[in-house]
């Protein structure tokens, strides 16, 4: 019944560069310093281990033992069955570490955020630009305008036809009308 403490060290040991009481030590975050407090965790207690165990004699004798030993031996056989796949899946996570690592080192996430950033700005400046360009009075000018461009191209249209009988330019008289249906799309 006595406390037990158990202290895991960070895997690799770090390498502090001042001691436990330097004022500076806190700031560097290597190490525990003087009269500093560390977060723990309590684990399971003895009482509960006792309770656990007990527990599970009781679910033995209740289903039997033989009952007990052949549910072992079919949970040993599925263990069995998975350690190929669970050594595969190891070698990925160590193939695909020293990747997560240099990525992280290239600083290729940081580009990555800063044109994120950069492109969040851009869409707020556009909407910005949009909503004080693209205003109901700026889109009614606009709308006027081309109306009035589509009626006076119409107008030169039947210049240009009045034109041809004196002229006889078809491909001028063509052009015309591909520019007039063209605007006239913008409407």
């Amino acid at each position: 019944m006595e406390t037990l403490i158990d202290i895991t060290p960070r895997d690799p040991i770090p390498t502090p560069s001042i001691g436990p009481l330097y004022s500076e030590c806190v700031k560097e975050g290597q190490i525990v310093c003087d009269r500093q407090t560390m977060k723990g965790y309590q684990e399971i207690s003895l009482d509960a281990l006792v309770g656990i165990f007990t527990r599970l004699g009781r679910e033995v004798e209740e289903i039997g033992v033989a009952n007990s030993y052949s549910l072992a031996e079919s949970v040993f056989s599925v263990i069995e069955e998975a350690k190929p796949l669970l050594t595969k899946i190891q070698a990925v996570a160590e193939d695909v570490q020293p990747l997560l690592a240099e990525v992280r080192d290239s600083g290729l996430l940081k580009e990555v955020e800063g044109l994120t950033r950069n492109l969040k700005q851009a869409i707020e400046d556009l909407r910005v630009a949009n909503s004080s360009i693209m205003t109901s009075e700026n889109t009614e000018l606009i709308q006027k305008s081309i109306y009035t461009l589509i009626f006076t191209l119409k107008n030169i249209e039947n210049i240009s036809s009045d034109i041809l009988g004196f002229t006889g330019d078809e491909a001028t008289r063509q052009n015309l009308k591909l520019l007039i249906k063209s605007l006239g799309r913008l409407s």
